[in-house]
C-alpha cells in the first residue's frame, strides 16, 4: 500500500510540519509513532521511509503487542523483524512505549522484546489511573513503577514515564 504525501500528513498532523524547521542545534530529530499508528498499520515498511524522507532519524514506538489500535497488524513481528525493517528504512528505535498493565503482567517477555528490538528505554506510558485517583493510589502506582524500573535497569535499559495533563492536577490537596 503506498500513501500519498497528502495522506500521510494529514496522519502525522503537526508533528510532520515541525520538522520542517527542526533540528537547530544539529541533534537527531525523532518522531513517536503513536500519531501515525493507522498509517504504521497498514504499511509498516513504506511509512517508515516515508518518515526518514522527511529527514527523521528516528522512532519510538509503541508496544505492538499491547497496543491493538491501528498497531495491530505489527503485534505479529518479531523484534528482529520489526528492527530490521526499522533499519533497512534509515531510522534507528532506541525507545518504546508500554502499558502499565503489561508492565506488570509481561515485564521478562517485554524486556526481551526490547533487547532483540534494541532498545535503550522502556517508556511507561501512563498509570492508568482514574481521575479519582488519591494520592495513595499515585503512591502506589510509583512504588510498583519503582520496582519494574529495578528489572528493568538489570536488563541494562532505562526505564522513563510518559507524563500527559493528569500528573499535573492537583490531588488531595
Amino acid at each position: 500500500m503506498h500513501l500519498s504525501r497528502r495522506e500521510f500528513l494529514a496522519a502525522t498532523g503537526a508533528a510532520a510540519v515541525g520538522r520542517l524547521m527542526a533540528d537547530p542545534l544539529g541533534m537527531p530529530i525523532e518522531t513517536q509513532t503513536w500519531p501515525i499508528r493507522d498509517a504504521l498499520g497498514k504499511d509498516f515498511p513504506g511509512t517508515l521511509k516515508q518518515i526518514a524522507g522527511m529527514g527523521y532519524k528516528g522512532i519510538e514506538m509503541c508496544s505492538p503487542p499491547s497496543y491493538k489500535e491501528g498497531f495491530g497488524a505489527l503485534a505479529g513481528m518479531s523484534a528482529a523483524e520489526m528492527r530490521k525493517t526499522i533499519q533497512a528504512a534509515g531510522l534507528r528505535c532506541e525507545s518504546c512505549h508500554y502499558q502499565f498493565k503489561e508492565m506488570k503482567e509481561n515485564l521478562d517477555e517485554r524486556i526481551a522484546f526490547a533487547n532483540q528490538l534494541g532498545l535503550k528505554q522502556m517508556i511507561l506510558s501512563s498509570f492508568g489511573l482514574p481521575n479519582s485517583a488519591t494520592m495513595a493510589d499515585w503512591a502506589k502506582a510509583a512504588g510498583e513503577l519503582n520496582q519494574i524500573g529495578e528489572k528493568i535497569a538489570k536488563a541494562g535499559l532505562q526505564a522513563g514515564f510518559h507524563n500527559h495533563h493528569g500528573e499535573f492536577q492537583k490531588i488531595d490537596n
